[in-house]
């Protein structure tokens, strides 16, 4: 997770690694959160409260405004009485429609005028330069939102264990990333989601994009501003 604006640069140094893992955990809960509908175990796991660890750790980088409305959208599950059947439709309604209808999750939907456009051979190049693909498995470009944050996940992990000497560099490539690929279009796909907020049954949707937006943000900016020396 992002450090706390409060932290020195040595408390960064020497929480690298407990940080690396932390912030990898979140962006691959984001990832799989915008990849598919929520499974029947996730769901019911939620509906339990296991989903509290999750709403801290936002808390304590600083993120409570996004946190407390996620928790919000979680309370108001138990109000729909047909919650799994509701929550893929709003599933389907932001990010399964045509793009001019729905919050489409992918970057050439922002950053150009056709699908599989410069983004997606972008995020090509970025996956091959790191020995990575999109699973078979999963039916998408991949300029998808889940895969940048996956790619975002799999960076973080290589360097949890690095030297200090390597972690500026490491840092400033992360936040490269962010502010040059992911950044410069998820204002425009949160912006979306909450134009769509009133057509969906619960806010968990937006409320999990506006998180997301808000985390990235803070992140890159850490990256940018407390890297380690």
């Amino acid at each position: 997770m992002p450090a706390s604006p409060r932290a020195t640069p040595e408390e960064i140094n020497a929480d690298w690694a407990v940080i690396s893992r932390s912030r990898a955990d979140l962006y691959a809960w984001f990832s799989s959160l915008f990849a598919a509908e929520l499974s029947d175990d996730t769901v019911a796991a939620y509906r339990q409260g296991q989903a509290r660890p999750l709403l801290d750790a936002f808390h304590a980088i600083g993120l409570e405004a996004g946190a407390q409305r996620l928790a919000q959208a979680l309370q108001g599950w138990a109000a729909l009485p047909h919650l799994r059947v509701e929550l893929a439709a709003d599933f389907a309604r932001l990010f399964l429609f045509d793009a001019r209808n729905a919050a489409a999750p992918y970057a050439s939907a922002y950053l150009d005028s056709q699908f599989f456009g410069e983004p997606h051979r972008q995020m090509q190049a970025f996956l091959a330069s790191g020995g990575l693909r999109v699973q078979a498995d999963f039916k998408e470009p991949a300029d998808h939102l889940a895969v940048f944050l996956a790619f975002m996940e799999d960076n973080i992990r290589k360097a949890e264990h690095i030297a200090p000497e390597e972690r500026p560099q490491a840092a400033a490539m992360q936040a490269d990333f962010l502010n040059e690929a992911l950044l410069s279009w998820l204002p425009q796909f949160e912006a979306r989601c909450q134009a769509l907020r009133g057509e969906t049954v619960s806010d968990f949707y937006p409320a999990a994009a506006t998180l997301l937006l808000a985390f990235t943000q803070a992140d890159a900016a850490s990256l940018s501003t407390d890297s380690p020396e």
